[in-house]
């Protein structure tokens, strides 16, 4: 291979003196992507270096390399590195991330590496995120998620307006599902443009533009797409005062904007923006979804697993996040297997419709923000999406109890009907499931709009009856009612008398029920559909 094409290619090298390097970083890096490995950490100790990998599970020794090497191979596979990412070599002391990539045509592999560089007391650490640029650029339709949530996405695809948020730790998928959503636009015909630090997934048809310190900024890229007539501009990572400024002042330029930030859960993405000294009236204004992935753990196919009750530390974990249920097993492997390394997507996403843009507008705290976003189809927790997975057999609880710390989010009233109708053991997750996908399922497929309550009917999951009492019991009752008052059936002030003795009461007693019993209504009346299918402006009540 010529000199030119190992550049273009690999690890270079120039004499006999830095050869042992270039070898040792290029089967370093060909060997663990071909093993499965996404994450090598090198620590650079007092002329030593030792290598290790970093799994979900913890920091190991890589069995085919020695523990720890010395000499002058050490600085000359520093040197590479950072030369290969483009860092400053001059700057040893400021943590520095970059972007390798690297082929290995007789493999049939290309590598995207993220690159992270860290000074120490006692020298540097060097993590690099590995990942095969075919198996990166995943199409979003071969994404695992909900229908519902794939239609809430679809929703924010098809409009060019606001802000998507995707946000998560590190090795959450957020910068891999970003570049799916924006190769499917790529695909819809969108002129997209990216601004990126670095570029992680060089993706062809998408112009990828990446930043350089001090010269190329996020706010001198973001004017330049506009003058590009940009579609669609994907901001790599909102991180600043000055990222976030550009993302409120581009937001309602007649173009979508889509970033990630680093929150542990949807509703603390509007805590961070206001940190970045975003207006909260902006936020309100401009934000239109946010996404919130993790990717999980799954069982493997050829593992042996037992159905089991979760033990008393798990089941104070599962209501500690709203998610027990008394009837619950879930799965452990029993055979001699660990959890695959194949890992499965769960999803927490809000939508800022009217509900959740009052509170964000009132300065509502996380609680406020959930119980708002409760009401959305689409809508659960992180924790809940979880349980979910191994209710269903793809994972372990405890895989998701490693993954989820509980305090993250706050007690509140889960406000949508199937929730109310699983706490009153009318109905089961599952059963609750799979009424919510049949609402999707009906919008994507047919383009018909299916009320939850019919949806819950016509899966067999609730009667009629079942639907209105629980409904009598939530705060949409009030609404409700209005029906009856437009068709002249009811006059508002004995209703409003109903209403407060109903409150009074803390709604223990559902409010059709109290009306049946006064003499306002007939068992007849309540049960008219036209009466479920009542809306007052801008309210939902699924």
């Amino acid at each position: 291979m010529s000199r030119l094409g190992r550049q273009r290619d690999q690890f270079i090298y120039m004499g006999p003196e830095d050869k042992p390097a270039a070898d040792f970083l290029n089967e370093l890096f060909r060997r663990a992507a071909l093993e499965g490995m996404t994450d090598i950490q090198l620590r650079f100790v007092h002329g030593a270096m030792r290598p290790v990998e970093v799994a979900d599970s913890g920091v190991r020794l890589i069995s085919w390399l020695e523990p720890e090497y010395e000499g002058d191979l050490v600085k000359h596979v520093e040197e590479k590195l950072r030369a290969r990412a483009s860092m400053d070599l001059s700057e040893q002391f400021i943590p520095m991330d970059g972007a390798i990539h690297l082929r290995y045509p007789e493999d049939g592999l290309k590598l995207s590496l993220r690159a992270s560089f860290l000074h120490t007391i006692v020298g540097s650490t060097a993590v690099f995120r590995l990942a095969r640029e075919q198996a990166q650029r995943l199409a979003y339709r071969d994404i695992y998620m909900p229908l519902a949530v794939r239609r809430v996405i679809d929703q924010a695809l098809a409009v060019r307006a606001g802000t998507v948020v995707v946000s998560g730790p590190m090795g959450s998928g957020k910068t891999t599902q970003l570049m799916a959503y924006m190769v499917e636009l790529r695909d819809r015909g969108e002129n997209v443009k990216t601004a990126e630090e670095p570029v992680e997934i060089p993706t062809p048809g998408i112009d990828q533009c990446e930043l350089v310190p001090g010269k190329v900024t996020y706010p001198m890229l973001a004017r330049a797409f506009l003058r590009q007539r940009a579609h669609r501009i994907m901001i790599g990572e909102t991180r600043d005062e000055e990222t976030a400024e550009a993302l409120g002042r581009n937001a309602n330029t007649g173009c979508q904007l889509w970033t990630t930030t680093h929150s542990d859960t949807s509703a603390l993405v509007i805590e961070r923006l206001l940190e970045l000294k975003m207006p909260r009236d902006l936020i309100a204004k401009t934000l239109r979804l946010i996404i919130a992935p993790r990717l999980v753990r799954t069982i493997p196919a050829e593992a042996t697993v037992e159905w089991v009750a979760p033990n008393e530390s798990s089941k104070a974990w599962l209501k500690a996040v709203g998610a027990y249920h008394p009837d619950d097993k879930f799965p452990v492997i029993v055979s001699d297997h660990d959890m695959s390394e194949t890992k499965m997507p769960i999803f927490e996403v809000i939508q800022i419709d009217d509900r959740v843009r009052r509170v964000i507008l009132a300065g509502g705290d996380a609680k406020e923000l959930y119980e708002a976003a409760s009401y959305q189809p689409q809508f659960e927790t992180l924790a809940e999406a979880g349980v979910r997975l191994a209710r269903e057999g793809k994972t372990t609880l405890s895989a998701i109890q490693s993954l989820l710390n509980p305090a993250l989010w706050p007690t509140f009233e889960r406000q949508r009907l199937d929730k109310r109708l699983i706490a009153s053991g009318v109905i089961t997750p599952a059963q609750a499931y799979q009424a919510v996908e049949t609402m999707a399922r009906a919008a994507i497929e047919e383009h018909r709009i299916l009320e939850l309550w019919e949806a819950l009917i016509s899966t067999g999951a609730a009667t009629r009856l079942q639907v209105i009492e629980c409904l009598g019991r939530t705060k949409e009752a009030v609404d409700l009612l209005g029906y009856f008052i437009d068709n002249g059936i009811l006059a508002e002030q004995p209703v409003q008398q109903v209403i407060e003795e109903w409150k009074r009461g803390e709604r223990r007693q559902s409010l059709f029920a109290m009306c049946i019993d006064q003499g306002l209504l007939s068992n007849e009346q309540i049960q008219d559909e036209a009466f479920l299918h009542y809306r007052r402006a801008g309210i939902s009540h699924n």
